[in-house]
């Protein structure tokens, strides 16, 4: 029976850092503004995706990390 999901192996960048991210902030070792910068860095040269991991820590912000530091 063929799968319609196939997992390559690879796990994608966006994925990672947005998971690295999560949990700097959840134990306090950076705080928004860093996390900001760390989503201005370029993900292999597409700048969409600044703007999705921004949108993540303004979610995170609002949510599971409502103590996050400035």
């Amino acid at each position: 029976m063929a799968s319609a999901f196939y997992w390559s192996g690879k796990l994608d960048r966006r994925y990672l850092r947005t998971c690295a991210v999560y949990k700097m902030l959840k134990t306090g070792r950076i705080g928004q503004s860093d996390a900001n910068e760390i989503a201005n860095r370029k993900i292999r040269g597409e700048p969409r995706q600044i703007d999705y991991l921004r949108g993540t820590i303004e979610m995170w912000k609002g949510g599971p990390l409502k103590e996050m530091q400035p």
